[in-house]
């Protein structure tokens, strides 16, 4: 019993795994709220998933500086499941992309009292949404203080989750354990001392990249930006019998070769689901451990919208060769 003990411990030393409390099904559920933030009802996904669902908030706000362009978050009650459930949209827009891209070229700004800078764009976004959301959030947290709080996002609403869940945890509005942090090819928000005090403040949020997901390598570390731990990287598909490394500080041996990530279409696909498109069908009962990928077909696409979509993988890919380090 003893040496079944002791190896136990050692695969787990040298695999690297779930050391910090990952687990893949929970990831599996949170992508559930990222992809509901796409949905034009959230409560439809959620209710997919999660039976009892009461919808707390519906926040959308102008976060576009100078052209509009909308972001998006959502707080919802899982009875079954016990749980606050705080969701965050990515970008829907090649604009919205675009002008991402470009806050990384101007000065950052403080975030709360003592957790360093931040990129000026999110934390514009993050600003607006809390100010209208802090209330319905913080009153249903008391309300139901032995829920657990779920919060997550896909992509910039991976960048928005991430401060949320700082805010929470670092000004006492709920308990650390209470919480489960995933996040689903996010980019990198602010500077090292931001993702230092992070790491101290959320040594459980949980960051997930697929592969070469190019949107995880912005913004560049040549202008100050850094990510905070804990990063999830799945190497392949995301399917059935995947391996991945939990990547535990900012220069981990586990930590793979950022150079190549160049790829949009894995920036879309987590756990073999289109998450935009996943979200938009109503977030049907999948098996996410499927070995093929599902590509959602919700609505046929319009012209300008596949001009869109081309845009936005020029504009990805011309992001990614500007600020190459």
């Amino acid at each position: 019993m003893v040496k079944e003990l002791l190896l136990l411990v050692f695969v787990n030393l040298v695999l690297g795994k779930n050391d910090l409390g990952y687990n893949e099904n929970t990831a599996k559920k949170l992508l559930v709220l990222s992809a509901g933030a796409y949905s034009k009802d959230p409560a439809v996904c959620l209710q997919s998933h999660f039976d009892v669902v009461e919808m707390v908030d519906e926040v959308t706000v102008d976060c576009g500086r100078i052209f509009d362009h909308d972001c998006f978050g959502y707080v919802a009650l899982l009875h079954k499941k016990k749980a606050l459930a705080i969701g965050f949209r990515g970008s829907t827009s090649a604009i919205q992309l675009l002008t991402q891209a470009t806050s990384a070229l101007g000065h950052k700004v403080p975030f709360l009292e003592d957790m360093g800078k931040i990129n000026r764009y999110f934390h514009h976004a993050y600003k607006l949404l809390w100010e209208r959301m802090e209330d319905k959030i913080t009153d249903s947290i008391k309300k139901y203080p032995d829920y657990k709080v779920w919060i997550s996002g896909h992509s910039l609403g991976g960048a928005l989750a991430s401060l949320v869940s700082a805010t929470l945890v670092r000004n006492e509005i709920v308990k650390l354990e209470q919480t489960e942090n995933y996040s689903f090819g996010q980019p990198r928000v602010g500077e090292i001392v931001f993702a230092s005090r992070f790491k101290e403040v959320i040594p459980n949020y949980f960051r997930i990249a697929h592969a070469k997901d190019i949107v995880t390598y912005l913004f560049p570390r040549k202008f100050g930006y850094r990510h905070f731990p804990n990063e999830v990287w799945y190497p392949s598909d995301m399917t059935s019998n995947t391996t991945y490394s939990i990547c535990k500080d900012f220069t981990d041996p586990e930590c793979h070769d950022e150079s190549n990530r160049d790829n949009v279409e894995d920036h879309r696909m987590y756990f073999g689901v289109h998450v935009g498109r996943y979200g938009k069908a109503g977030c049907p009962l999948l098996n996410l451990n499927t070995t093929d990928e599902v590509e959602l077909s919700v609505a046929p696409t319009s012209i300008g919208k596949r001009i869109e979509n081309s845009i936005l993988a020029v504009i990805a890919t011309f992001v990614s060769w500007l600020f190459m380090e």
